[in-house]
Formats: C-alpha cells, sequence, structure tokens
C-alpha cells in the first residue's frame, strides 16, 4: 500500500521506543492525506479559474 511507505520515515522516529511507532505512522499517514487532498484540491481552483479566464476573454472579443 501506497500510504505505508510515503513519506520516508526519519532516523528518530525508527529508534524511538515500538509504542510510540504506531502514533508517528497515524499522524504521517494524516499528513500524506492532508498534502494529497490540498494538491486535488489546488488543481480544481485552477481549472476553474483557467475556466472562467476562458469565458471571460471570449466575451469581450
Amino acid at each position: 500500500n501506497q500510504l505505508l511507505f510515503f513519506p520516508r520515515k526519519p532516523i528518530f522516529v525508527l529508534l524511538s521506543p515500538f509504542q510510540n511507532l504506531s502514533h508517528f505512522s497515524i499522524f504521517y499517514i494524516y499528513i500524506y492525506i492532508y498534502i494529497y487532498m490540498s494538491r486535488f484540491i489546488n488543481i480544481n481552483i485552477n481549472m476553474k479559474n483557467a475556466r472562467m479566464t476562458y469565458i471571460v476573454k471570449r466575451s469581450e472579443s
């Protein structure tokens, strides 16, 4: 699963006690989801801006 391998865990996570590893893994999964969703939202906003610019320029000409 891609979620488990991204992002690469720093050394301090690997050296920490085993009971903390699960908390760090959950933390990294949340970061991954946040980055993934923010990319998706940015792509949608850019597409809407491009579409609106196209509509405005077409109506002006």
